[in-house]
């Protein structure tokens, strides 16, 4: 994408349209954007406790990456929405450009997300880098850049499948053992140095395991808090190895199934972490709904299409209306904020799958020009 007059007046428009935002409202306390684990709240803690020298996971309140959290300790506070800007701005021209690559419409991003200084940002600008890295050949960016983002948090370690494909078409199972290899190598060397900033390994109970085991139960828009939350403790430990398992089982599956396509595979695991991911907010939604926008031309054929698409809206419409009359009002309870977060994922989940089940009937229609017309009228989703 070449940086034109126009572009730059497009970046000038969402620094400026970021910073009023700053001024105007502030969401980095929304249940909707924040979790325990990418609150700005969280950060702000744990760098207090890392500048007095006090290990910030003694507690069990903070959940950030020592990386982050030693990045803007050394920041004056009023650079951290500076940083945050910046991220989300070069997050969103990557995305252009891996939409112009791959011959698709150009980036929508939520500036407002980039509002709630959400830790998020940097694991999306990662993954961004290592997409577009991969598109390039370049092995060492495109590792370095996966290893640091699982370091934050061990979700965009599944983008090494669609990544490795991008590497070699074939999908061969060494060049994905060796990415890999490479992406879990990187991810140790910061895990070391982590250790070396702190001088405890307590960083790996509070952002990996609490996030794996649902340890903190705070409100958010995903599925796994309240029922986890109603969930007897001896049954705990059965359904959160059944959750997981439903979760990490789709990734290789959908990998070798949609390898000829490592672009949709982009959009499938976006939307399987968005689903699915333990403590979800609205910049993984926005994440997954941008991929899902370049794919607009599958649109006309999907069949709950315009279902999926309302209770998304819907959901993020009643989300903060119930959160409000539950929280601040008394007038609801927990149910009704969670019936919206419920709504939001299947709508995703109907999204995907209607997606997913047209990108492989292209595919037939590919493989097989010559099928019948009575054929092709019976390819629909039964």
């Amino acid at each position: 994408m070449p940086f034109t007059k126009e572009v730059f007046k497009i970046i000038f428009i969402g620094i400026l349209l970021r910073l009023i935002l700053v001024t105007v409202i502030d969401t980095t306390l929304r249940v909707e954007f924040s979790t325990p684990f990418n609150s700005y709240k969280g950060l702000k803690e744990g760098i207090s406790y890392y500048r007095k020298g006090i290990s910030p996971f003694h507690g069990d309140t903070v959940h950030q990456s020592i990386l982050l959290i030693s990045f803007f300790s050394i920041l004056p506070e009023w650079m951290h929405y500076v940083v945050f800007i910046i991220i989300d701005v070069v997050s969103s021209l990557l995305f252009a450009k891996w939409a112009s690559k791959n011959n698709k419409m150009e980036y929508h991003n939520a500036i407002i997300i980039c509002n709630a200084m959400s830790s998020t940002c940097f694991d999306h600008f990662l993954v961004l880098l290592a997409l577009n890295a991969s598109q390039k050949g370049s092995f060492g960016i495109c590792s370095v850049a996966l290893g640091v983002a699982a370091n934050f948090s061990i979700y965009p370690f599944f983008y090494v499948f669609p990544t490795a494909i991008m590497f070699d078409s074939s999908f061969k199972f060494r060049s994905t053992i060796i990415l890999a290899s490479s992406v879990i190598s990187i991810f140790s060397l910061f895990v070391g140095f982590s250790y070396y900033l702190i001088g405890s390994f307590d960083f790996i109970k509070s952002n990996y395991v609490d996030m794996l085991t649902v340890s903190d139960l705070s409100p958010n828009i995903g599925i796994f808090w309240y029922f986890f939350t109603e969930m007897f403790e001896h049954f705990r430990t059965f359904f959160l190895f059944a959750f997981q398992l439903c979760v990490f089982s789709y990734f290789i599956p959908s990998s070798i199934k949609f390898r000829q396509y490592p672009d949709f595979l982009v959009v499938l695991i976006a939307g399987i972490i968005s689903i699915f991911k333990t403590y979800p907010s609205y910049h993984d939604t926005g994440f997954f709904l941008s991929f899902v926008a370049l794919y607009y031309n599958t649109f006309p054929n999907l069949r709950r299409g315009f279902i999926a698409l309302n209770l998304i809206l819907f959901s993020m419409i009643l989300g903060p209306t119930f959160w409000y009359l539950w929280i601040y009002h008394g007038g609801g309870n927990v149910n009704f904020f969670y019936s919206s977060t419920l709504m939001l994922s299947i709508g995703q989940i109907f999204l995907l799958s209607d997606m997913a089940f047209e990108i492989l009937k292209l595919d037939h229609l590919k493989n097989n020009p010559n099928l019948p017309k009575e054929d092709i009228d019976h390819l629909v989703l039964e």
